[in-house]
């Protein structure tokens, strides 16, 4: 959520761990995360974005987890990432540094109340990506090989 005091100063009022800490400046989930799910929405059911640590130096980089529609299973992660940016772009957001699909449940926590569980993502990604962000499609379990894929701006 945001708001614009009369001055025409812009607030953002999200919460202050699902801000993105880049070195350009801080990146906001929600926004991106509206941009995949309406622009995205015939591959994208449902996404979030989580910021994970980049290279030393380089701050956080946003990483979205997405559960694809129904129809959606012949994409791949590098297609997704590709469509996401230019929408992303378009809408004057930043990019995407990598895509991961959530094929099974327990790739998209949930709480009890249908919220996913960012907290949860933000640590598997920081362990998964400890040396650095995959510049192509890396195993991640045995089931979704082919799953995780970086922008090749973000190597």
């Amino acid at each position: 959520a945001s708001h614009v005091d009369s001055e025409g100063n812009f607030y953002h009022l999200d919460r202050t761990v699902d801000v993105i800490d880049t070195t350009a400046g801080p990146v906001y989930s929600l926004p991106i995360e509206e941009v995949l799910i309406a622009d995205c929405a015939d591959v994208v059911q449902d996404c979030s974005v989580v910021g994970v640590p980049g290279a030393t130096g380089e701050g956080q980089v946003p990483v979205a987890v997405v559960r694809l529609q129904a129809d959606a299973d012949g994409w791949s992660p590098d297609a997704i990432l590709d469509k996401a940016n230019k929408e992303l772009a378009g809408a004057g957001l930043a990019t995407l540094a990598a895509v991961r699909i959530a094929r099974a449940p327990q790739d998209y926590p949930l709480g009890p109340t249908g919220k996913v569980l960012k907290r949860e993502l933000r640590t598997r990604f920081a362990t998964m990506f400890a040396d650095g962000l995959p510049t192509e499609a890396v195993p991640v379990s045995p089931t979704t090989a082919d799953d995780v894929t970086a922008s090749p701006a973000a190597a």
